[in-house]
C-alpha cells in the first residue's frame, strides 16, 4: 500500500527493520512497510480496509486474550507511546514491541504516523541485567559482609598489639579490599535504584556548612597522609533541599576524587554559595587535570579518564552515582578542566 507516501521515500521505508504504518482517521492503513506487515500479519487488499488497531489487537491478543483498549496508542488519537508484548507467530518465546503513535494532522485530513519498533532484545538484556543485580545483592553482598565484619573485628581486637608487622600489613591489604568491594557493589547497586526510580528518598533542608565539613573531617586522614590542604568555604546559613545521605555520599565521591587526583602538597578547595534560586557547590583541586576528549564522557558508567600516570583509576562508577543521584534530587553536576590546569567539580541543588 503506497498512498499518501512520496515515491522517494519507499526505499528509505521499506529498508527500515521497524515497523511503519500510515493510517487515516479512522485507523485504516493506508501504507505499512515490510517490517509492519510481517508483525502485524498483513493487510487485506479490499476496500473495507483493515485497521491499524484491528491488526495491532489482533496480534497482541491472539493468546490469552486482553483489553486492548487499554494498550492500543491509536485509541484517543492523541501522540502516546506504549511498550506491548506478545507471542503470536514468532513461537513460544514472543516478541516485545514499543509502539509509537503521532497524529500528522487533523480533520478530515487527519493521519497517524505508527512506528513498531522490536524492543525484545534489549527487554531481555534488562531482564538479565535484573536478575545479575538479584544476585549482587543477594548472595554476594550478604557474605562479603560477613567477610568484612570479621577482617574489623580481628584488626580491632584486643590482641592485635601481639601481631608482628607482616601480619598487620596483610590485615590492613584484606581489609582495604573489602571495603572497596563493599563500595563498588554499593555504587552499582544504588545506580540501578537511581535508574529504575526505586532509590528510597528522603528530601529535606540540609545544612550545607555542617555537612561538607562531616565530610572534609572523615577524610582529614588521606589528606594529611598527602600533605594536601584542604580549604572549606560554607556560610553555616547555607541551605538546601536533599537527601542529606545521599548528598553526604556525593561530596564525599567529589572530594574523595579530588584527594586522589592531587598531588602531594597539593591543594583543594571546597566552597558553597547561593545562587539566585540554587544552592552551589564546588570541589576544586590542584591536580593534573582532565583532557577536553575524556570530558563529555566523564559522567557515563564505568568510564575511567587516565590518571596522571597514564593509567586509568577507580571503577568508573563514582561519578555517574553523583549524577545520578543528584538528578533525582532536582540537581546537576557538570566539571571545568583543563589537561595540567586542576579540575573544579560544580553542584547545583534547589534552596
Amino acid at each position: 500500500m503506497l498512498a499518501d507516501i512520496p515515491e522517494a521515500f519507499i526505499p528509505l521505508f521499506n529498508a527500515i527493520p521497524d515497523g511503519i504504518c500510515i493510517s487515516d482517521r479512522r485507523s485504516r492503513a493506508t501504507y505499512a512497510n515490510p517490517a509492519a506487515e510481517m508483525i502485524l500479519g498483513g493487510f487485506p487488499r479490499e476496500k473495507t480496509r483493515r485497521t491499524v488497531c484491528t491488526a495491532l489487537c489482533g496480534r497482541l491478543f491472539a493468546q490469552g486474550g486482553g483489553d486492548c483498549r487499554s494498550h492500543c496508542p491509536l485509541r484517543d488519537a492523541r501522540s502516546r507511546e506504549t511498550e506491548v508484548s506478545f507471542q503470536g507467530r514468532y513461537g513460544p518465546k514472543g516478541k516485545h514491541l514499543r509502539v509509537r503513535c503521532f497524529r500528522l494532522d487533523s480533520g478530515k485530513n487527519e493521519k497517524h504516523f505508527t512506528l513498531i519498533e522490536d524492543v525484545t532484545v534489549q527487554t531481555n538484556c534488562e531482564r538479565r541485567r535484573e536478575g545479575w543485580r538479584s544476585m549482587l545483592e543477594h548472595d554476594i553482598r550478604s557474605p562479603l559482609t560477613v567477610v568484612l565484619t570479621a577482617l574489623v573485628c580481628l584488626a580491632e581486637s584486643p590482641n592485635s598489639w601481639s601481631r608482628d608487622a607482616e601480619e598487620k600489613e596483610l590485615l590492613s591489604i584484606a581489609l582495604q579490599g573489602a571495603r572497596r568491594m563493599a563500595k563498588l557493589l554499593e555504587n552499582d547497586l544504588d545506580l540501578a535504584r537511581l535508574a529504575a526510580g526505586k532509590m528510597p528518598m528522603s528530601p529535606e533542608t540540609v545544612s550545607i556548612g555542617e555537612l561538607l565539613a562531616k565530610c572534609v573531617e572523615m577524610q582529614e586522614p588521606m589528606a594529611r597522609a598527602k600533605r594536601i590542604t584542604v580549604k572549606l568555604q560554607a556560610d553555616a546559613s547555607i541551605q538546601a533541599t536533599a537527601d542529606s545521605n545521599l548528598l553526604f555520599r556525593v561530596a564525599q565521591n567529589l572530594l574523595d576524587n579530588a584527594l586522589k587526583f592531587t598531588p602531594e602538597s597539593g591543594a583543594v578547595e571546597i566552597r558553597a554559595e547561593y545562587r539566585r534560586e540554587s544552592v552551589r557547590l564546588s570541589f576544586k583541586d590542584t591536580g593534573p587535570g582532565i583532557a577536553a576528549e575524556h570530558v563529555p564522557l566523564l559522567f557515563e558508567r564505568y568510564y575511567q579518564a587516565e590518571a596522571r600516570n597514564g593509567k586509568a583509576s577507580g571503577t568508573g562508577l563514582g561519578l555517574a552515582f553523583c549524577r545520578e543521584a543528584l538528578a533525582a534530587m532536582g540537581g546537576g553536576i557538570q566539571v571545568k578542566s583543563l589537561a595540567g590546569q586542576g579540575s573544579e567539580f560544580i553542584v547545583t541543588l534547589a534552596r
